[in-house]
């Protein structure tokens, strides 16, 4: 069962960026010449060039052309860097990272961005939620849904980005709304009533052979020699330890008893 998500985290590292660089509004307004045909950030950068640098020009520029996705690590150098697989366009790279290293390991997937500048990969805008592996081939069966949905043509940043940036989202909150939900398996006996595994304990007034011997029955086996070959002895032969079984017929699971003296 995942941790808990903590909604200040999802709103700082996924829904903020979300919001500045990829979302356009779907109604047409125009306030103080704001263009809904591209980010928030975007147009802040173009209003306002003066009041940034070069280089803050260039990694907006740059983040409104990058796409959300579900990128799988291959790869985790503790401290230092993730390498990661897209999902759907199937484009490697090597994520400079520290914290994320100590919590992901192989096989893990996350839902996020990845944007790179000077020949370096970060992550912008990740779902702290780390999904199941055994979400990796649902993933690739919505990845030819929509390939399909595109007639066919091979998937591109463009596309994600503009075309299914919302249906990759809900995607990502379906998953965890399926892992946080799904109920904990429970445990019964083989009359249907809840099961709690536990010890008991017991002083014995004869030796654990003649022990055996009656409770070999609840074993559904008549040899008791196939026990006894197991038993733990002392030096003078005699039984000290020995494990049973207890079955019953047509049952699926096996409680162990230990008879000892």
């Amino acid at each position: 069962m995942p941790e808990a998500i903590e909604p200040a985290l999802l709103f700082k590292n996924l829904f903020l960026p979300w919001l500045l660089f990829n979302w356009l509004p779907e109604i047409n307004f125009n306030i103080e010449g704001f263009l809904p045909n591209e980010p928030i950030a975007l147009h802040y950068c173009k209003k306002y060039d003066h009041r940034l640098s070069t280089d803050q020009k260039n990694f907006i520029e740059r983040i409104c052309e990058t796409h959300f996705s579900f990128f799988v690590i291959l790869e985790v150098i503790p401290n230092k860097a993730l390498r990661v697989k897209d999902i759907f366009l199937e484009s490697e790279y090597w994520v400079k990272e520290k914290l994320g290293t100590q919590m992901l390991t192989r096989g893990d997937i996350v839902f996020g961005r990845v944007l790179t500048l000077a020949e370096q990969s970060i992550f912008v805008g990740m779902g702290n939620c780390i999904i199941d592996a055994r979400y990796h081939y649902e993933l690739l069966k919505l990845r030819e849904d929509l390939i399909k949905e595109n007639q066919d043509q091979c998937l591109t940043p463009t596309l994600l980005r503009e075309t299914f940036g919302y249906e990759m989202s809900d995607y990502f909150f379906s998953i965890v709304r399926e892992m946080f939900d799904a109920r904990v398996p429970g445990l019964s006996n083989t009359d249907g009533e809840p099961l709690q595994l536990c010890k008991s304990f017991f002083s014995l007034s004869i030796l654990p052979e003649e022990a055996l011997k009656k409770l070999l029955p609840l074993t559904l086996s008549n040899d008791i020699e196939e026990f006894l070959l197991d038993a733990k002895k002392d030096r003078t032969g005699v039984v000290t330890e020995v494990e049973i079984p207890w079955l019953k017929k047509g049952a699926q699971f096996t409680l162990s008893g230990i008879v000892w003296f």
